[in-house]
């Protein structure tokens, strides 16, 4: 069955080939507390977490491992919050970023023996003067067998 590393990794190569207009895609490793600023560097950006799971025992021998990923999404706007947030023109806000992260990402296995993600929630990370961070998390299931 597929390691955390593996559906991570999966996740952002499926980001990057279906969202070309992505300028950072990578994997974030930590909790949700980076400021926005700090995440805007090149935008927009989608960063990756795995932000933990359970484990169900179904059967003598199998276990089914819950896991829960969180796409951040970073877009920045010299006009402002709003426009950061909404987008202005052909510029992506992060609105639009977390559409195209949920229609990439929702019912795709990204290539795994995994069930296909779904997503879970949204939520705002951090909105600034200029930039805007929002994640959406997502729910996955793998089987394992002792």
């Amino acid at each position: 069955m597929p390691t955390i590393t593996e559906i991570e990794n999966a996740i952002i190569n499926e980001l990057n080939t279906q969202l070309t207009y992505l300028q950072t895609c990578k994997s974030l490793g930590e909790a949700l507390t980076h400021d926005a600023a700090d995440l805007a560097v090149q935008v927009p950006a989608a960063y990756v977490v795995y932000e933990g799971g359970r484990y169900d025992h179904v059967m003598s021998g199998t276990q089914d491992r819950w896991m829960n990923f969180a796409v951040i999404v970073v877009a920045k706007n010299l006009r402002g919050e709003e426009e950061a947030r909404r987008g202005q023109g052909t510029t992506k806000g992060a609105y639009d970023l977390l559409d195209d992260a949920r229609a990439t990402l929702s019912n795709n296995a990204v290539g795994l023996t995994i069930d296909p993600l779904l997503p879970v929630d949204e939520t705002a990370i951090e909105n600034t003067e200029k930039s805007a961070a929002y994640a959406i998390r997502f729910a996955t299931r793998t089987r394992y067998t002792l």
